[in-house]
């Protein structure tokens, strides 16, 4: 005799406490193997150092002679310079460093 899928419920019962508990187990974990590609630019944008490029060095436009790092206090002062007066220090590939002249 064949069980129909009412036969096997009634059999193991109804949905309790363990059921509950795997269910979210379950639903926790595939919620956080959906939420990977959304969090993972996160820790694929780190800022390289900066530095200023040779023939704008020591001009109005960029007054720095050593790299830039991310904990200095003039880290943001890239942003009012022309974007060819500064480059990365070094071949550290990211989404931030992926800049495009238009």
């Amino acid at each position: 005799m064949a069980l129909t899928i009412d036969d096997v419920l009634i059999k193991i019962g109804i949905f309790r406490q363990y059921q509950w508990y795997l269910l979210s187990i379950i639903g926790y974990a595939i919620l956080a193997v959906g939420a990977l590609p959304v969090m993972i630019v996160t820790f694929i944008t780190a800022e390289p150092e900066w530095k200023c490029v040779d023939g704008y060095m020591n001009n109005t436009v960029c007054r720095f002679n050593k790299s830039i790092t991310l904990t200095s206090d003039d880290y943001k002062a890239r942003c009012k310079m022309a974007r060819e007066a500064w480059t990365f220090v070094d071949d550290f590939t990211s989404t931030v460093t992926e800049v495009r002249n238009v």
